[in-house]
């Protein structure tokens, strides 16, 4: 039996509620509550609500503060004097901590996971997390993902504890909420609970700031808020009174890990204030004060790059490395991913030392295989990547490329459809000439509309650039040429082949017909593969048509 309730707050959030309860379907159907304040929505966002099985209460403006002109006038003077303003005349505050503490008390359960509507669970062991709470768990701590980067990544990851007891816990701060109280706290792994956060960037933090100021100054020994206000100053560019609270909160000697952080903080406000000088004295200050995190060492890198002092940035990389992970939540994950080794393949690499550069650019792209400075700088590694044409083939996908091509009989053919400026097929020029390979290379040669190569196809005689580079790679005799559609292509192409490699128009339509027309074309143990598995189109036609499908990235491969 379900013995554990979903608390929300939100305000316009029809965009991400659905999202969240998506990821909680299974607890549902057992029978789950999830309980949802509405704080004043202009949307549909209840609408949503009831419609998702949600238990909604409406309370308006029930939590918010409007603090009269001369408190507002206090906080302004204490915070920037003589400065613009933080607080308008006319601020209204969100007392977030009250909100919360109102939801944990309308649920059932004692036990409260209380997630943000723009989150959600891609794990929920719930049988576990059941059991664990009748064994007397009181807080339950997991790993949160606050940020994805482009690629999907997990960016900014730290520990999370919002499932807890809210006879042993409640909410404190108006605007920047904690919990206070004692409880057991227990750490989960993965593979049992993991929630992420996927931000609605039009939400409204313009008050945010004011909220800050606001909590700070009715309670000036909360140590958390003071770091959170110095940092926010920082961000909006006031460095001055940034660097003022940042101080105030180290002084305050409470977490050592966030006291650091302030002091990485002032060491950037100093960067803004072009006080090189003070900004690595800082920097300095704040690995003195907390060894355990890259972030000081990630700083100082940046700084002397910008210097190409490659031998400091290599040693405070290599420094870097030695430290672990953990989950304190302004670590970057990069920093403890890729970001080290991208230092230290370009520092080692004008240092001389191109055997170590090698080393940490592999290292580098085994991180972040679609990084684009990454695959950019792949003359580290493979200084011939760069005499290539032009296009969208990067080293990863070269890689791949050649280990299919590797497989394929010598003598035999290979069809590439979409070839562009032939980046792709040249790529296997040496393999073509030594296995002997014949090759026919289909394309319109007009780009595909919505793709980027469309707008260059029209300004650029696309085939002349690729007979060019056939020829510059001694692979122009081996080529035919098929000006065609990929469709038009299947119907006049007869003849058995070893490897398809399906790479023209993207879009799910295409692809599917390009699969289907061109599959039976192989012969037995040919290859068909294609190119931007990573892409929407490609990706749900492999998956809907093919089985046994080996992917690497951004490549799929089928061996018939």
């Amino acid at each position: 039996m379900i013995n554990f309730s979903i608390a929300l707050i939100a305000k316009n959030e029809e965009k991400t509620l659905p999202r969240l309860m998506s990821s909680l379907q299974e607890y549902m159907r057992l029978g789950g509550e999830v309980i949802y304040v509405d704080t004043g929505s202009t949307d549909n966002t209840i609408k949503v609500a009831n419609q998702l099985g949600i238990k909604t209460f409406e309370v308006g403006n029930k939590f918010i503060l409007s603090p009269d002109q001369h408190l507002i006038n206090n906080i302004n003077n204490y915070f920037v004097p003589n400065e613009e303003p933080i607080v308008p005349p006319d601020i209204k505050i969100f007392n977030y901590s009250a909100a919360r503490n109102y939801a944990a008390s309308l649920t059932k359960h004692n036990m409260i996971a209380m997630p943000d509507c723009d989150e959600a669970y891609t794990m929920l062991d719930i049988n576990k997390l059941c059991s664990l709470i009748n064994d007397g768990a009181e807080q339950l701590e997991y790993n949160f993902v606050f940020s994805h980067n482009a690629q999907g990544q997990e960016a900014v990851k730290f520990l999370h504890c919002k499932f807890y007891d809210r006879r042993k816990l409640h909410w404190i701060g108006t605007i920047h909420e904690m919990l206070e109280g004692q409880a057991k706290r227990m750490f989960l792994d993965e593979n049992i609970i993991k929630l992420e956060h996927y931000q609605n960037h039009s939400s409204d933090r313009s008050h945010y700031l004011s909220g800050l100021a606001y909590d700070c100054y009715m309670n000036p020994e909360n140590d958390r808020n003071a770091h959170y206000m110095g940092r926010e100053l920082l961000w909006r560019g006031r460095y001055k009174a940034a660097i003022k609270q940042l101080e105030r909160h180290v002084a305050m000697n409470r977490w050592i890990q966030e006291a650091a952080q302030s002091l990485i903080f002032i060491g950037q406000c100093y960067g803004y204030m072009k006080d090189e000088a003070k900004q690595i004295e800082y920097y300095l200050k704040a690995f003195i004060k907390d060894s355990s995190r890259r972030e000081s060492l990630i700083q100082l890198c940046e700084l002397y790059r910008t210097h190409d002092d490659f031998q400091k940035v290599a040693c405070f990389a290599e420094a870097a490395l030695t430290i672990s992970w953990n989950g304190y939540y302004h670590n970057l994950m990069a920093h403890y991913r890729e970001a080290p080794h991208c230092f230290l393949y370009w520092a080692y690499w004008y240092l001389g030392n191109k055997e170590r550069s090698k080393y940490h650019y592999e290292e580098a792209l085994k991180y972040a295989p679609n990084n684009p400075q990454i695959l950019w700088d792949a003359r580290v590694s493979e200084p011939w990547i760069s005499e290539l044409p032009d296009g969208w083939f990067s080293i990863v996908d070269v890689r791949e490329y050649r280990r299919l091509v590797e497989m394929i009989p010598d003598n035999g053919l290979i069809i590439e459809l979409g070839c562009w400026k032939g980046r792709s097929i040249c790529s296997i020029a040496d393999q073509i000439i030594r296995k002997n390979l014949s090759v026919v290379l289909v394309d319109t040669f007009q780009g595909t509309p919505g793709e980027i190569a469309h707008a260059f196809a029209k300004t650029e005689d696309i085939k002349s650039i690729l007979i060019d580079n056939l020829k510059k790679f001694k692979i122009y005799e081996r080529c035919q040429i098929v000006p065609a559609t990929t469709d038009e292509a299947a119907g006049l192409f007869t003849e058995q082949t070893d490897m398809i490699f399906i790479d023209a128009d993207h879009s799910y339509e295409s692809v599917r017909s390009d699969i289907i027309n061109w599959d039976p074309k192989l012969k037995e143990n040919g290859i068909l593969c294609g190119h931007d598995y990573l892409w929407p189109g490609p990706n749900r036609a492999v998956n809907e048509i093919l089985a046994n499908v080996h992917i690497n990235n951004n490549i799929w491969s089928v061996k018939t």
